[in-house]
């Protein structure tokens, strides 16, 4: 590969120990490179050395500094995947860099000029507006909710060529998607391989584990034991970067004969009690559940529910406390497990003197939670008395798959039915902070 002059040694230094992917995703001069790959397949390292690269290799003699942008779906990424991949990288390659936190900017000082990489959030709109760009790069696509976010971005790509050599013209205003197959409803996927794709002139560049080097022997074998146990359809998404039709069930481990048991309170008196919330805007959708040790293994078994439509806070306060005081259990002795974002209701469960575990800024993200929910219904951990608890139990036996390759949100369709996806986060909430299984962490474990 030949570099520009002017791009060395900065520049050079990014082709250093890439990847087959990663360096076909840098090599490109295609408008949209689209870098599906799969779990451990360095997307997000990749896709650092790549905007560094960029920025090394357009700047000219006597132009403004080049400026690019890198966004990741929602803004505590940018901490935690974004940062520490730039870190390291300019760290590795002896490339001067300055940090300015309040501006969300990072600076590359390449010796006769600098360059400037904007960090942006795609759950955070204001944050994709600015200058023109020279390049830009969305982290795990697939987990952009909001398809506008990529229109956003694209449309700053409108750096001038003046001065460009061919080579650098080939290189400018390219956006560079990359993420973990999230199912074929998402704009990730529209413009991977989808009917927009022919349209921006896509180069799809698929991403495999089994290519990574870094990763101990036998890879897939690997991936199998962090993911759990996968299909062969996500193995081809989340070891081979496919993307896969979504179909069937989200909670395909549960088996009514192993998960469905009645609750038996004289058994478990010393159970610790526990209720997972979820404050959806019609269906409210709160489960009982008990956690005890039997044959040495921790079990977690909802036994009731208080299921409410078009109902306050307040209204299923007290229909929740009839439940627990009904059945015999003292409500100084229930932990509450909430939505992580309803700070307002968990402040009025507490006045009302509910021991309600603190809110966070934000949810894990439903994979996580679908992964930990499969995960302890395959071992037999995780238990539901189907009779009292029908709502519950449908949750984990009939929640499919919705267009858009996530877990179905269902409308109010007037039959005064709860839709099922309040209680499967419900279920996720409450289990996943009680007994995570790690990791569903796309990017994060990225070489």
């Amino acid at each position: 590969m030949t570099l520009p002059e002017s791009a060395t040694p900065a520049a050079g230094r990014a082709v250093v120990g890439l990847l087959p992917s990663q360096l076909a995703a840098l090599r490109s001069v295609a408008p949209v490179i689209a870098r599906p790959a799969g779990y451990g397949s360095g997307k997000s390292v990749g896709l650092v050395a790549w905007a560094i690269h960029r920025a090394a290799a357009l700047g000219v003699p006597g132009g403004q500094p080049v400026a690019g942008l890198l966004v990741e779906p929602v803004s505590r990424q940018i901490k935690r995947v974004l940062i520490p991949r730039l870190r390291e990288f300019c760290h590795d390659h002896g490339i001067a860099y300055t940090y300015k936190q309040v501006d969300a900017e990072w600076w590359l000082h390449l010796g006769d000029r600098d360059a400037v990489i904007y960090l942006g959030s795609a759950d955070r709109p204001g944050t994709l507006e600015g200058p023109t760009l020279a390049f830009a790069g969305i982290d795990e696509a697939g987990l952009v909710r909001d398809g506008r976010a990529f229109q956003a971005v694209n449309a700053r790509l409108r750096w001038p060529a003046r001065g460009m050599t061919p080579e650098q013209i080939g290189w400018a205003n390219q956006i560079h998607l990359c993420g973990t197959p999230e199912g074929t409803g998402t704009t990730f996927h529209d413009w991977c391989e989808g009917e927009s794709a022919a349209r921006l002139g896509t180069e799809l560049i698929r991403g495999g584990t089994l290519e990574n080097h870094w990763l101990p022997p036998d890879p897939e074998t690997w991936i199998r034991q962090k993911l759990g146990n996968m299909t062969s359809d996500e193995l081809d998404a989340y070891a081979r970067g496919f993307f896969v039709a979504s179909g069937g069930r989200v909670l395909r481990h549960y088996d009514p004969e192993r998960n469905e048991q009645p609750w038996h309170h004289a058994a478990h008196r010393d159970a610790e009690f526990f209720m997972f919330c979820d404050f959806g805007f019609r269906t409210v959708a709160w489960l009982l559940a008990a956690r005890y040790r039997e044959r040495g293994e921790e079990v977690i078994h909802v036994f009731d529910q208080c299921v409410g439509r078009n109902t306050t806070t307040e209204d299923h306060r007290a229909a929740a406390a009839a439940i627990w005081e009904g059945r015999g259990i003292d409500l100084g002795r229930v932990t509450v497990l909430p939505d992580e974002t309803s700070p307002a209701d968990i402040a009025l469960l507490r006045q009302w003197g509910w021991n309600a575990l603190s809110a966070r800024k934000i949810n894990p993200k439903w994979q996580e939670r679908a992964h930990t929910l499969n995960h302890h219904l395959a071992a037999g951990r995780l238990r539901v008395d189907a009779q009292a608890a029908p709502y519950a139990a449908a949750c984990l036996r009939d929640l499919g798959w919705g267009k858009d390759g996530r877990p179905h949100k269902a409308t109010d369709d007037g039959t005064g039915k709860a839709p099922l996806d309040h209680g499967f986060d419900a279920w996720g909430y409450g289990v996943h902070r009680l007994a995570p299984v790690k990791p569903y962490r796309p990017g994060e474990a990225d070489h």
